[in-house]
Parts: C-alpha cells; structure tokens; sequence
C-alpha cells in the first residue's frame, strides 16, 4: 500500500508547502494545515494540492513524484505528472526526472 501524502502551492506566498493536515472548516470548505511552527494564520491555507503517487523518479531511487510534477524521460520528452492509474503504471517501467512541477516551472507545462 503507498502511502498517502501531499503538498500544497500556496498561491499568496508562491511557494510549495509541506502539508501537514487536511480538514473540513465549518462552512465546508478544505482547510489546509502546512508544516510550520508556530501554528497561525501562515500555516493554513486552501490552496492547490498535489497528491504523492507512491512512485520515485531515477527508477526509484530519486525525488518523491506528485501530480502536477514535470518530468523528461531518457529521450528528452517531458510530459506532466498526473494522477491516473494506468498513467502511473506505465512510469514504473521506464526511466524518468523530475525537472520541476507545473506551479513553479509553468514554462515547462507546454
């Protein structure tokens, strides 16, 4: 079983953040708890979440993959992560990087 894990793009900070929990707010809204001390306002947030696939790059033996990651693969074609099974499926066989992700790196989500 992979474990189940996110990050979040903190649009007003334009930064990735760790994701330390998720949680319904009273209105029914996802409120995001990132991961920093101490816990305030700075900590919480509704932003875009990436999902962890359970999958590494450098096969296997690299950089934690997420959905909206961007990866080059042994022929130079970059392609972006998604969150698909049989899309996933078909990375465990074959050799990739991780080269950015479609927040950070919009330039490489042509």
């Amino acid at each position: 079983m992979r474990e189940i894990k996110f990050r979040a793009w903190d649009k007003k900070e334009k930064k990735m953040r760790e994701v330390r929990d998720l949680h319904w707010d009273a209105e029914g809204g996802l409120d995001v708890e990132y991961g920093c001390q101490p816990i305030d306002e700075a900590c919480h947030g509704s932003d875009t979440l990436m999902q962890y696939t359970g999958l590494k790059d450098k096969d296997g033996k690299g950089k934690e993959v997420y959905s909206g990651d961007v990866a080059k693969d042994k022929h130079g074609q970059i392609f972006e992560i998604i969150a698909d099974y049989k899309f996933l499926a078909h990375l465990e066989d074959i050799w990739f990087e991780v080269i950015g992700n479609i927040y950070e790196n919009p330039e490489l989500n042509k």
